[in-house]
């Protein structure tokens, strides 16, 4: 196990390294988030160096850096109100090597617990960077409470031009700090005894002491293994280590006693579903159902659906998803376009709420009627997000397609020399990019190898329409994760004694 995080604050010779840092981070989030482009460098850096200082000298601006074993392993710039309790995060980033091992989570909340007089805590984030919507809402329990876009700009763009109706497009999250949470900071072991053992374990995990959580989860399922102390251990491996290997034998250990609670069958459901078994998650899944039908389950059991080629049933079954998700709604109209039901996907489409709680980018809907035929439709949607989208081969591509198909062969052409043009400029840009300890010559030579490549792609594009090839439709899915903690009160889950 990983040692506590903890903040210290940042000397002044430290604070150069820190927004190096910082930017480097926030880059490859772009790249991730656009995987067919390596650097983003005509939008870089982010954030710029005006934001960053401005951040910095900001009044009430608080800069530290995140520890573990002494090292630094990410940083923070957050803005401080004493007075009112509302703060703010500006930016929060955290090494590559750190990641994967559930440090992010920690992370954030040693922050919490530096700031116990915290009411409100408040951040944004762009609304392509589905990663860090993830990070917020379903690890740290942040609550998205508003979308800027350029009808509803955010106060951050007062005064400014973006170039683009996307650069105004961003969440803002908050999270509400209650009374609960100040007193669980205060538990002692005076509380031994009169709580289960289970609840410290929980207490202690919502409390950021991920090192005694664990041990005190670990002694309980070696102890007295049980359906509870089993599926509470594999919880925490999966979500706080992200080790499925081993969260998976735990849970396959409760299946010995026949849960009568869905938990068990919802963990091992979403495991298989990560590591491809889709017929095993159906089977974990529906399992899962005949206790409760929630908002995971349901999500999860159409994955596996249509993992199976099962199309029409993907769609019943992600109609029944709870809430406005553009997500989960574009996961339907894909597997009714799947299915040969076409009228009932453009119908969807054609109704399609662009304020829905999980934003779907225009891109994504463009990718769709492409698939689905509709060309102009398409055209407009391309068009929306075109000036400020990455020009990966995919989507170069189907852009380029629909034009094709709409015989606007200049236009098409356009969009192709623009592509090239792109792909050369990124390329010198990389060449002329100064060597550090973060960026060696491999490294650089690695990226202009892909760019050159990705450039190759785009200069046969026009050959190959004009040869009939039609691009390829790519779509992805992820599972849904959630909290199956036996005993968590912030959830409302009573303990597996009191299920049963």
């Amino acid at each position: 196990m990983t040692t506590q995080i903890t903040l210290a604050p940042v000397q002044h010779d430290e604070l150069q390294q820190l927004k190096e840092e910082l930017q480097e981070a926030f880059m490859k989030g772009l790249q991730d988030s656009f995987i067919d482009v390596e650097d983003p460098t005509e939008m870089g850096p982010l954030p710029s160096d005006e934001d960053y200082e401005h951040s910095l000298h900001a009044k009430g601006s608080v800069v530290r850096q995140l520890m573990q074993n002494g090292k630094r392993i990410g940083g923070v710039v957050l803005q401080i109100n004493e007075e009112t309790g509302r703060n703010e995060v500006d930016f929060l980033y955290t090494l590559s090597s750190a990641h994967g091992k559930g440090i992010g989570t920690k992370a954030w909340f040693a922050i919490e617990s530096a700031f116990p007089e915290t009411k409100v805590w408040e951040l944004h984030t762009p609304y392509f960077e589905k990663r860090n919507i993830h990070f917020y809402v379903n690890k740290c329990g942040f609550k998205i409470v508003e979308f800027y876009h350029k009808g509803n700009p955010g106060p951050n763009v007062e005064g400014e031009e973006p170039t683009s109706d996307e650069e105004y497009e961003f969440f803002r999250f908050e999270k509400v700090m209650t009374k609960e949470n100040s007193d669980l900071e205060k538990l002692d072991q005076s509380l031994t005894g009169l709580i289960s053992e289970n609840t410290r374990a929980i207490m202690l995990l919502e409390q950021n002491d991920y090192d005694e959580s664990y041990t005190l989860f670990k002694k309980l399922a070696r102890e007295t293994p049980s359906v509870q102390s089993l599926n509470n251990l594999a919880w925490f491996m999966l979500r706080e280590e992200e080790n499925r290997d081993e969260a998976r034998t735990l849970l396959e250990q409760t299946l010995v006693f026949n849960p009568k609670s869905s938990f068990p069958y919802m963990l091992l459901g979403e495991i298989a579903l990560h590591n491809k078994k889709y017929n095993e998650a159906k089977h974990y899944l529906l399992q899962a159902l005949s206790f409760s039908e929630t908002e995971e389950v349901t999500y999860n059991l159409a994955m596996a659906h249509f993992q199976l080629g099962e199309y029409k049933q993907a769609a019943k079954v992600f109609s029944r998803c709870d809430g406005d998700s553009g997500i989960t709604q574009l996961h339907e109209v894909v597997s009714w376009l799947y299915a040969g039901h076409v009228d009932k996907a453009k119908a969807l489409l054609a109704n399609w709420n662009d304020e829905a709680d999980d934003y779907t980018g225009a891109m994504e809907i463009a990718d769709v009627y492409v698939e689905l035929g509709c060309y102009n439709e398409a055209r407009v949607q391309f068009e929306k997000e075109w000036n400020s989208y990455y020009t990966s081969p995919y989507c170069v591509s189907r852009y380029a397609y629909t034009l094709w198909q709409l015989e606007d062969y200049d236009a098409c052409r356009a969009v192709v020399q623009q592509a090239i043009q792109q792909k050369k400029e990124e390329r010198i840009d990389e060449q002329q990019r100064e060597l550090d300890e973060h960026w060696t010559a491999q490294d650089r030579d690695e990226c202009v190898i892909e760019l050159i490549e990705q450039q190759q792609t785009i200069e046969t594009l026009w050959h190959r329409l004009e040869n009939g090839v039609v691009p390829p439709f790519e779509y992805d899915m992820y599972p849904n994760g959630g909290c199956q903690l036996f005993g968590c009160m912030q959830h409302g889950h009573p303990e597996y004694e009191e299920v049963t």
